[in-house]
């Protein structure tokens, strides 16, 4: 058992900042920045008052630091501001900052030496990390508390979650101003939304909107919104956004398309509440973010009293989900249509392993481009393959609806020859023999 004073953990307030492209300075440039960071971060009022009450601990970093600070939690919001401003007079400084409340505790490190170590430090890092220069990124559990105060809410933006070291997801939000730190989305966060918009099984639903102020309504709508994006993250060939990622378009009026891009999804959901006497109308829609095209709509009328918030999210749920995602449902049917409308070399290995499956299957029923021809489906089957990769046991498992495999087992699945050939024949209009 661990006695509770072998460790001693406190919640410190930290500030992570480094230099940006700092490896790639020349020696002398590495000296003059730090030292000049150095001095501005000495400068600031934040500083000098943690250090005359002993609030405050280091943490020097290669290019950069930490502050912890131990006074209050406005404290290292207030100084990257200061620093930020600074930094307006030093072009030559790229500099990004991170913010994270948790726990630290000092420790005694190999040299010797006092250090700092905890969770508090780790998850400023990581924060940190997501941003480029002029960022100044503050976790999802600073911005909660700094969201009670009126003065801090129109500066800070929801960015979603972001994946950091170890496959950790962190929830992040980016603080500006009018003046001060960046108000572009980071690279990072761009760049994985590019990579979840070229998989094309992405969905976002963004918060369902009432403009009232009748609180069951407001409840009803967060209700229907957190619900369906349970619903629709049960069908494994889908990959919904998270809920705090979309949060930031509650109160924001956004072109679809555009959510889209900036969410890294192909489709959108989005919905609405209006409210005449007793009568409730839900609109719903779903829309292809790319092409800007409505996929599917629909108008449900219910009575409305606010005992039956409850009910009417578990009549309505599962409605909208089932029409959208089943196995005959309007998602399917799309990403159907979107894999056939695929040039060979475009498809993704998914897309690829469902298409050839599909080619390969495919019996009389089907129209001719949607099959195999007698005579290569035979030049198909007579193949070596001492081990075929896909057999009537195991084909079930790769319905999309039931579980999507690795990158490396699709283009396994892919290569075994018989569907390499079938794909080959598709592709080419021949059949692939030896």
């Amino acid at each position: 058992m661990i006695d509770s004073s072998d460790v001693k953990f406190e919640i410190g307030h930290v500030l992570f900042i480094d230099i940006v492209g700092y490896s790639k300075l020349l020696i002398n440039e590495q000296s003059e920045q730090i030292q000049k960071l150095k001095e501005i971060v000495r400068g600031t009022e934040q500083v000098r008052l943690a250090e005359g009450e002993g609030k405050l601990l280091r943490l020097p970093t290669g290019d950069g630091g930490a502050l912890v600070f131990r006074n209050n939690l406005e404290a290292p919001v207030l100084c990257a501001l200061e620093i930020s401003k600074e930094l307006k007079n030093h072009s030559e400084l790229h500099v990004r900052m991170g913010i994270h409340s948790g726990p630290v505790n000092e420790v005694v490190d190999l040299n010797e030496q006092s250090n700092i170590a905890g969770a508090g430090i780790n998850i400023a890092q990581r924060v940190m990390d997501c941003g480029d220069a002029g960022h100044i990124l503050l976790s999802k559990r600073v911005a909660d508390d700094l969201e009670h105060y009126s003065q801090w809410r129109s500066c800070l933006h929801d960015l979603g979650e972001c994946e950091v070291k170890h496959g950790v997801r962190v929830s992040l939000v980016n603080l500006y101003t009018d003046e001060l730190g960046n108000s572009e989305v980071p690279e990072k966060l761009r760049r994985d939304a590019a990579v979840r918009a070229d998989e094309g099984f992405w969905v976002a639903v963004l918060p369902f909107k009432y403009s009232g102020s009748n609180s069951d309504l407001i409840a009803l709508a967060e209700g229907l919104t957190e619900e369906i994006v349970t619903g629709l993250s049960r069908f494994s060939y889908l990959k919904v956004i998270a809920r705090s990622s979309t949060s930031r378009y509650a109160n924001e009026s956004i072109d679809v398309r555009y959510a889209g891009k900036e969410l890294g999804a192909r489709y959108v959901m989005e919905g609405s509440l209006r409210q005449a006497g007793t009568k409730l109308r839900l609109a719903v829609q779903l829309v292809d973010a790319v092409s800007g095209a409505h996929l599917w709509a629909e108008n449900y009328e219910r009575n409305f009293t606010p005992e039956s918030v409850f009910a009417l999210q578990d009549d309505l749920v599962p409605r909208i989900v089932s029409t959208v995602a089943d196995r005959y449902g309007v998602l399917s049917y799309n990403m159907s249509d979107l894999i056939r409308s695929k040039a060979p070399d475009q498809l993704a290995p998914y897309e690829a392993l469902l298409r050839g499956i599909g080619y390969g299957l495919g019996g009389p029923s089907k129209p001719p481009g949607e099959r195999l021809t007698p005579r290569p489906r035979i030049r198909c089957r007579n193949l070596p393959s001492p081990k075929p990769y896909f057999s009537a046991r195991n084909f079930r498992r790769f319905e999309p609806r039931r579980s999507m495999p690795s990158r490396s087992t699709q283009w396994t699945g892919l290569s075994s020859p018989p569907w390499a050939a079938c794909w080959h024949t598709r592709a080419t209009g021949s059949a692939a023999v030896p």
